[in-house]
């Protein structure tokens, strides 16, 4: 009987994580083929360097921010928080479209707000549901949960798709109807699923916002692993800035209309997730279960480097879509969720600040630095060729100190476990939801 109750309690968790883990992922997913396309679009490739370096800051203070509260609050309302502003944003960028603004502003606007939730919303959900599963539970269910999301990115592009062509680009009922996804969501988290509270420790009240920023980043010092993990994702953050823009650069040369380019950019990401599925139900579990956490991360800086390998042997946008699709496929089917179940291991009151550190931190940071070298590499070479061959070899020198950092990850993991700081401390109760 007992038994029959766990089992129930672990259904229905996941059930209602997994549905946020969908609405939030069509509704990045569609956003992002929209304000992407339409940015490229009508303001030039080029021009969105100077956009994803803004973000990238914004993403730092954001996460500045979340940090600090992330384990000092109830991460269910602090979940509800972010899922009903996001909503409200959104309402607020259709208003912007509805009423004829200057593309310049509507796009930028909408590929800002959609970037900060792709920051946030994974991470806040990413903390709750390492509070509400244990571990062993995480490593069955944090991939099929990932799944929910790769279903819900299908359901997001064939959204932009289908908007661009049966519509002719006007996106504005898209936005309003993303922005009820939201609101939905933090209606979810309020009402029927009230009873997701998790017993973890949260950090001390009295403990002053420098002090908490600063265990956090202590533990990432003090911790080897850890350590050699945070190397590698500044410098994987390189070199995903590298390959993603050559590939935006080589589409936007191939498709200049702005409905075709829509069309084209969210074909191409709704042809990701025939992969993902695959990896997130069944590979990502095998690779756990015979990998482990000691090889798994090494594949991320592996397929990023070999992707800008393939672009710099064979120039081209064929060369480059193969490389940008293997490197999104292995981030959000395997690097992704196995860092989340990574960070379970950590102590309950220091997780929400370590996923900040890794996602809201290094991986920002490690694009900006991107974002930095293929644009002095730009200005500096006098042609895009030679500014390309530029800024592509100095991020294939920075994938290969990745793949060595992520390779000193296995080779000291046996005895980096058994630091103290990394332990993480049992939780008393057992966490029940009910609808």
């Amino acid at each position: 009987m007992a038994m029959s109750r766990e089992i129930a309690s672990e259904r229905v968790r996941f059930m209602a994580m997994a549905l946020l883990f969908f609405a939030n992922a069509v509704v990045e997913t569609s956003n992002e083929v929209v304000a992407t396309s339409g940015f490229v679009s009508k303001l030039g490739a080029s021009q969105i360097l100077w956009l994803w370096g803004a973000d990238a800051l914004i993403i730092v203070i954001a996460s500045s921010v979340y940090s600090l509260v992330v384990d000092r609050m109830n991460r269910r309302k602090l979940a509800i928080a972010l899922f009903a502003g996001f909503g409200g944003g959104y309402v607020a960028v259709f208003a912007l479209f509805v009423l004829g603004a200057p593309d310049g502003v509507t796009y930028t606007t909408l590929k800002l707000m959609n970037s900060q939730q792709d920051n946030l919303l994974p991470l806040v959900m990413a903390a709750l549901a390492t509070d509400i599963f244990t571990v062993s539970e995480s490593k069955r269910l944090f991939g099929l949960l990932g799944a929910a999301a790769i279903i819900g990115e299908m359901a997001g592009n064939g959204l932009a798709i289908g908007f661009a062509r049966l519509l002719g680009g006007n996106n504005a009922g898209l936005l309003l109807g993303n922005a009820a996804w939201l609101l939905a969501g933090a209606m979810t988290l309020a009402a029927p699923a009230r009873r997701i509270e998790p017993s973890t420790r949260q950090a001390l009240e009295g403990e002053g916002t420098m002090a908490a920023l600063r265990g956090g980043l202590l533990f990432a010092r003090d911790v080897a692993i850890f350590r050699y993990l945070t190397l590698s994702a500044l410098l994987v953050g390189v070199g995903w800035t590298v390959i993603q823009y050559q590939f935006l650069v080589e589409l936007s040369n191939a498709f200049p209309e702005t409905g075709d380019l829509q069309v084209a950019y969210g074909v191409f990401k709704i042809a990701i997730p025939a992969l993902l599925l695959a990896l997130q139900t069944v590979g990502l579990r095998w690779l756990l279960r015979w990998w482990g956490y000691k090889s798994v991360f090494t594949m991320m800086p592996g397929a990023l480097f070999f992707g800008l390998t393939l672009a710099l042997i064979w120039p081209g946008f064929i060369a480059v879509a193969i490389g940008s699709y293997l490197a999104q496929v292995v981030s959000q089917g395997i690097n992704e969720p196995s860092e989340q179940s990574f960070l379970g291991l950590a102590p309950d009151e220091l997780r929400g600040r370590m996923g900040a550190f890794l996602h809201g931190f290094l991986y920002p940071l490690g694009h900006l630095l991107g974002y930095i070298l293929v644009g002095v590499a730009l200005w500096q070479a006098g042609s895009p060729q030679r500014g390309r061959l530029i800024y592509a070899g100095a991020a294939w020198a920075c994938l290969a100190v990745a793949v060595w950092s992520a390779l000193r990850i296995r080779a000291r993991y046996d005895s980096g476990m058994l630091d103290w700081r990394w332990r993480r401390r049992r939780r008393q109760g057992v966490v029940e939801l009910e609808f």
